[in-house]
């Protein structure tokens, strides 16, 4: 389903309920008008998406499909705690105006992650490590067949300074250079060898 957003009498923009990916489908499809996107970007979302995070992630997954559908894409996210949104925003606008000029790169997105706190600067890294656990479910309530269940999160704390996760939480924006191919190409010809078939 679909809003038309109007300020002041004039079309705004559409707010899409869906999931994020959906919502940037939507858009491309739907309001092209036959010219192609410069560039989509996705976020800035509350919460982190460093690390093995990633992979779950609804705003990297939205920056993906623009990726899928062939522009360009950044996804941007940020602390859920003490974030100097209008120091977020600065950011993901100067990075946008880069791109303008400079022109961005098909086929890869940039995951930008900015910690709370005071900034101590800028990193860019592999993604690495998860900063999120889950130390179990608490039972919330039951009714009939259903049960519902709340996570108990845990923070993990990285100790490998060559990822992204560590450097997010010291205090830096990581930047984060994602492909869409996640296959493991090392790992093809030992699949290959098992010789797997149907009967």
């Amino acid at each position: 389903m679909v809003d038309e957003i109007y300020r002041d009498g004039t079309l705004f923009g559409y707010a899409v309920h869906g999931r994020p990916a959906d919502a940037v489908r939507f858009g491309l499809v739907m309001l092209s008008d036959g010219n192609d996107f410069d560039l989509v970007v996705s976020g800035i979302n509350r919460g982190a998406n460093v690390g093995d995070v990633s992979h779950l992630s609804g705003t990297v997954g939205a920056a993906m499909q623009a990726q899928f559908q062939g522009i360009p894409s950044i996804a941007i996210s940020q602390d859920v705690g003490d974030v100097d949104t209008v120091a977020s925003a600065k950011f993901a606008a100067r990075l946008v105006q880069r791109y303008q000029r400079e022109g961005a790169p098909r086929g890869v997105v940039l995951s930008i992650n900015i910690p709370g706190g005071e900034l101590r600067g800028v990193r860019v890294r592999p993604m690495g490590d998860s900063y999120l656990g889950t130390a179990g479910y608490e039972l919330l309530g039951q009714s009939g067949n259903s049960s519902t269940y709340r996570r108990e999160r845990i923070i993990v704390q990285s100790t490998d300074s060559t990822t992204d996760t560590y450097s997010y939480q010291n205090g830096f924006i990581t930047i984060t250079p994602l492909k869409f191919d996640w296959t493991d190409h090392d790992f093809l010809s030992e699949v290959e060898s098992w010789n797997l078939q149907l009967n």
